[in-house]
């Protein structure tokens, strides 16, 4: 396990940032976030098993709380594959937002004029990169605000 969550979650950004078709072509690291899969999907459907035949009183894992969730409506539990599913969405639940923010900062010099003419087009000019850097934040910081009435 201590080896695929790091896989699986570096796979979700590596793969949140290709385009569909080429998430499905037979690279290493495709290959290896497969892997992971499989692994957290085995490792997770065993311990969801050891609860259900040995449940705990004190019942505060996430494995607890899941099976002793109920739908509101029905009264139903969730199966095994609903527990393995919802296990994997909190334990990475935060990683396709931080690669997308991530991913904002290297996708800005390719949209924004005020960097492509202020920064440094053609390599590093050290007596201009607080400039670039001045610019990029600004431009970044301008490409994700979501006040109301900033465009």
């Amino acid at each position: 396990m201590h080896h695929a969550v790091p896989v699986f979650a570096e796979g979700v950004m590596l793969l949140s940032q290709l385009p569909a078709s080429a998430q499905r072509l037979p690279l290493p690291f495709i290959r290896r976030f497969h892997a992971a899969i499989r692994d957290l999907q085995q490792i997770l459907d065993e311990g969801i098993a050891h609860r259900q035949a040995h449940p705990r009183e004190d019942g505060n894992s996430l494995i607890d709380f899941l099976l002793s969730a109920r739908d509101g409506e029905t009264g139903t539990s969730m199966d095994t594959r609903q527990i393995r599913h919802e296990s994997i969405g909190i334990f990475t639940a935060g990683v396709n937002s931080t690669s997308a923010v991530l991913a904002i900062p290297t996708s800005i010099p390719t949209r924004s004029p005020s960097i492509r003419t202020g920064g440094c087009p053609n390599g590093l000019d050290l007596s201009r990169s607080g400039h670039y850097t001045t610019s990029a934040l600004a431009a970044t910081a301008a490409s994700v605000n979501t006040s109301p009435g900033r465009n």
